[in-house]
């Protein structure tokens, strides 16, 4: 089934990537034509790169019933019903959680299952058709923060990077100026109690930059 479904997803994907190019290229005044056509090549070719590694890495989770073995998400994966505002979300469609707005704080107790929720919204949000906008997710494990000041940006970049995207950071600028992203920042409680204000300083100042992308 794991198969079959990657093999699935992998065609959302190029369609997902070819829909984002053309976001990012109409913000782009100052290329030639054949710049043009390399950078949409490039654009292609990395954040496909990042979404089958990032894919390979989230699809698959250890538990305490499967701690020696990772095993694939939709084999044991429930699915949570969230509440906002006395309001139940069905959460099987990360559209469903994003239509309330396109900034969101997940809160629950630890252990509740946060994070397999988030890397099932990344799974969901591969599939054509799930949101209006088509974002391309991306996953942070906000654990893995330099802690840096002012270096949320490079921060988010390096995630990309660390799963094989390859393009300049400037590139990186133009997708997010386009709106072209849901990132899935995972792991709020897993920062140091002392940097936890400037990480949502640097996030609500990134949000202000780029109020087009989604924040979860």
């Amino acid at each position: 089934a794991m198969a079959d479904e990657l093999e699935r997803l992998d065609a959302c994907i190029s369609g997902l990537l070819e829909k984002n190019a053309d976001k990012i290229l109409n913000k782009i005044t100052s290329l030639g034509k054949d710049q043009v056509k390399k950078l949409q090549v490039d654009f292609g070719v990395g954040f496909k790169a990042y979404l089958k590694n990032a894919c390979a890495k989230y699809s698959r989770i250890k538990t305490i019933l499967y701690r020696s073995q990772p095993r694939y998400l939709y084999d044991f994966f429930e699915c949570n019903t969230l509440s906002c505002g006395g309001r139940g979300i069905d959460a099987s469609d990360v559209a469903n959680v994003m239509q309330t707005s396109h900034f969101l704080i997940l809160q629950g107790t630890g252990g509740i299952g946060k994070s397999t929720l988030f890397k099932h919204f990344f799974m969901s949000a591969l599939r054509k058709d799930t949101l209006r906008e088509d974002p391309i997710p991306i996953f942070v494990e906000l654990k893995e923060l330099s802690g840096s000041k002012n270096a949320l940006f490079d921060d988010l970049y390096a995630s990309l990077n660390r799963l094989g995207f390859r393009l300049e950071p400037e590139y990186f600028t133009y997708a997010l100026r386009a709106g072209c992203f849901l990132f899935l920042l995972d792991g709020y409680d897993e920062i140091s109690p002392d940097r936890r204000a400037d990480f949502f300083r640097q996030l609500d100042e990134l949000c202000d930059r780029y109020p087009d992308n989604n924040y979860l």
